[in-house]
């Protein structure tokens, strides 16, 4: 039988032929992978040719008690050949299979892998005769299905060639292995007695109805605020700290809740398992070399490495909700800083009405919720990190806020996105510097070097212990890689190219007369050369201060608002934005709120949450039928527009000056199979 795959997956009845045997007896039971459920599925993935990549699949002779199976790839993909199996809880399980490749060049190569999982073999490269290759692990506590696959290429590291599969076999093991071993622990919905489904993200009317009350929530809080005066009854310095101490500990309980109630964005959660739990096994040196699919920099797989540690510490799987959940804790932490910060900052400047009221917002605010303890992202750390070092600046303490930026950088590359900024507030110190007679150009020129110095050399001796056996500037890849890996004008962003059509498309694709990727690096420049004039401007500016701060911390605040302006103007017409990318500029505006005393400050701050918690619901909520027919009806109106060569200038989300809401009803576009 031949097959010529191109884009979706195949269903072959009679592609291997097999003796199957029960998987879960004892004794070391063996099943041989095929017969009618085997399927074949051919993966885009971060390539863009989801929809005509070509494959060949073809079975011939058997080869001892098994077929051959020949896997023809001709280009760089993510080729897969899967069966789900039943398996055991909490059990061991052995998946060996004979593999015979020419020329498999890149990625993960010919491999064994667990769908949904990061648990991968060894990758096979190159023209090697037939090999027995293994893969052993562990399955979850509540685990009842094992989705085994022979591959060429993996998530993210896609490769092509030729390979040969035959004698593929699953064992369950009686006992544990000696030796490292796999979690084959995956982050599949959760299943009732009756096999239906359980609900583990919110459905499209929940969507819409914690939209409208979060719009609403927003409207009433700006009302009230605008009532009163600001600078009435300043809060006690001296005060109570049982207040601020219950807000903390309430806001800790709402997020351990939600963080066991919804085990998180599959995608992410499953990642973000799996690296722990093969960084504690393996150990920093290993990690990089032998896991699967690794996109992030070597900073946060410190913190990553002590969850896992902790977990192997404790015996937690790393497929339970507790494990998960101790994968969202740093995130957690991340949300109480902001919280005890922004009830600091209020204390000093604000009424204690205002005070509370921002505190609880940044407490109980339903994005900073769902974000860290719903979908499990890592992004209010992120912006915690970038806050820090924007501070440290503004308190004069040059060198330490570039070593603090070096560590944001060393957590997530986005953090690269107010760098142009960043440069810009260093150069204007500088120039400062000569015409304060307080101040050496000199000392200024050097304390902006060191700076620079600094971060870097924390990025690469950070990066030394994952170092093993790669080159000396291994890491540079995850940062390049990285914002090229998905090159697509946009990925679930309800940004400007989500609204033309761009979602899921490649950023290669024309729109006019340019591509998509032109078109965002035009924008990209712009946003950042209007963001460094706003804050050279803003920092003169004494207009929404309080009288009591220094001319420097005055000019200083307008970095943080120039860097939500920044990230919030990608975000929206830049291309390669994932959904995600606009959350620290809702941290920061909220910040702005008190360092410039200003309600519209507050008005953007609502309308930059409603609009970001639409899209990060939408995005965890894949299944959205209702969207999807949204999203179907969209796109049949945009190419009834190109028929007729109409075209209709776009509204953009946000005004120049940052404070206009944004519109929350973009929709998302067709995705893509998703890898």
């Amino acid at each position: 039988h031949v097959h010529a795959v191109h884009g979706g997956g195949v269903l072959s009845d009679h592609l291997v032929y097999t003796v199957l045997k029960d998987p879960q007896g004892d004794g070391g039971a063996v099943m041989a992978l095929g017969g009618s459920g085997l399927q074949i599925t051919e993966v885009g993935g971060h390539t863009g040719q989801a929809h005509h990549a070509g494959a060949l699949v073809q079975t011939f002779h058997h080869r001892g008690d098994g077929a051959v199976v020949l896997v023809d790839h001709i280009l760089d993909n993510d080729f897969r050949l899967y069966q789900e199996i039943s398996v055991k809880p909490d059990s061991f399980y052995k998946i060996t299979c004979d593999i015979k490749t020419l020329d498999v060049v890149g990625g993960a190569g010919a491999n064994i892998s667990i769908i949904n999982s990061l648990a991968t073999s060894e990758p096979l490269l190159g023209t090697n005769d037939w090999q027995t290759v293994s893969l052993v692990g562990k399955t979850g506590k509540s685990q009842k299905t094992l989705t085994v696959a022979v591959r060429v290429g993996g998530y993210g590291n896609t490769s092509k060639g030729e390979a040969w599969f035959s004698n593929i076999s699953v064992e369950k093991l009686s006992s544990a292995p000696e030796g490292t071993y796999a979690e084959f622990a995956t982050a599949e919905p959760q299943k009732t007695d009756d096999g239906e489904t359980r609900e583990t993200m919110p459905y499209f009317g929940t969507v819409l109805l914690v939209t409208v009350v979060m719009a609403a929530a927003f409207v009433l809080i700006y009302k009230s605020m605008a009532k009163g005066e600001a600078h009435v009854e300043l809060m006690s310095s001296g005060g109570s700290k049982m207040p601020i101490i219950l807000m903390l500990a309430a806001a800790l309980l709402v997020r351990l809740v939600v963080s066991f109630a919804v085990k998180g964005y599959k995608f992410d959660i499953t990642c973000f398992t799996a690296w722990a739990s093969h960084a504690a096994e393996v150990g920093m040196p290993k990690f990089y070399e032998t896991i699967g699919f690794c996109d992030y920099p070597p900073g946060y797989m410190y913190v990553l490495w002590l969850i896992g540690k902790i977990g192997r510490l404790f015996n937690i799987s790393s497929g339970s909700a507790a494990f998960a959940a101790l994968v969202k804790l740093p995130s957690i932490i991340a949300d109480l800083i902001l919280t005890y910060v922004v009830y600091k900052m209020c204390a000093k400047r604000m009424s204690k009405r205002v005070t509370w009221t921002l505190t609880s917002l940044a407490a109980f605010s339903p994005l900073f919720v769902f974000m860290s303890s719903g979908w499990g992202q890592i992004d209010q750390l992120l912006a915690m990190c970038m806050f820090a070092a924007m501070y440290l600046f503004i308190e004069d303490k040059k060198i330490l806020a570039g070593l603090v930026y070096g560590a944001a950088i060393l957590i997530k590359p986005q953090a690269l996105l107010i760098g142009p900024l960043f440069a810009v507030a260093y150069l204007m110190y500088i120039i400062d510097s000569f015409g304060d007679k307080g101040r050496s150009p000199a000392v200024a020129i050097g304390k902006t070097l060191a700076a620079v110095v600094s971060a870097v050399a924390l990025i690469f001796v950070a990066s030394l212990p994952f170092k093993g056996n790669q080159g000396l500037f291994w890491f540079l890849s995850k940062y390049f890689g990285t914002a090229t890996s998905y090159n697509y004008a946009s990925v679930e962003a309800f940004n400007l190219f989500a609204l033309l059509g761009g979602n899921w498309v490649s950023a290669d694709t024309e729109l006019l007369f340019m591509p998509y990727s032109t078109w965002g690096t035009i924008f990209i420049v712009i946003s950042v050369v209007y963001g460094a004039v706003l804050y050279i401007c803003g920092r003169k500016s004494g207009e929404y201060v309080a009288v009591d701060e220094s001319a420097a911390r005055r000019g200083g605040r307008s970095l943080i608002l120039s860097a939500a302006f920044v990230i919030a103007a990608i975000f929206t017409l830049g291309h390669f934005m994932h959904e995600r990318y606009i959350f620290p500029a809702v941290t920061f505006i909220l910040i702005s709120v008190i360092l410039y005393n200003d309600r519209r400050l507050l008005a953007a701050f609502g309308g930059f949450s409603v609009g970001a918690m639409l899209n990060a619901m939408c995005v965890v909520d894949p299944e959205n039928e209702a969207l999807n027919s949204l999203v179907d009806a969209w796109n049949a109106e945009l190419r009834h527009l190109h028929r007729y060569e109409l075209r209709r200038k776009p509204n953009k989300g946000l005004t120049d000056d940052g404070q206009k809401k944004p519109r929350a009803k973009r929709t998302k576009s067709d995705k893509a199979e998703q890898p």
